[in-house]
């Protein structure tokens, strides 16, 4: 397994690396910043966890994001914010997708 540099700073090795752990942190990530809202744009979802956990999430893309939550069963849908619909998620699929776990 490849790990990134910024997994390798953190202190994370491919040796101890936990896919079901790695999940469980990936969606209550996503549940602590999705906050009130009905959904949420991968970009602004990236800034809100850059921001919220810089030691895991800095420099992370809306892309990035957005492959994360993916893989972990939340769909990418139409989110509209500021008048513009652009992909994201929705607080109800990340919830869901966290009780699957």
């Amino acid at each position: 397994m490849i790990l990134g540099t910024s997994a390798c700073k953190n202190g994370l090795r491919a040796t101890i690396f936990r896919p079901e752990i790695d999940a469980r942190i990936v969606l209550a990530g996503m549940l602590a910043i999705v906050g009130t809202d009905a959904g949420l744009q991968w970009g602004d979802a990236a800034a809100r966890l850059a921001s919220r956990f810089p030691a895991r999430r800095e420099g992370a893309s809306g892309d990035a994001v957005s492959a994360d939550c993916r893989a972990l069963g939340v769909p990418s849908v139409d989110v509209k914010s500021a008048g513009k619909a652009l992909k994201g998620c929705r607080a109800a699929d990340v919830q869901a997708a966290a009780g699957a776990q």
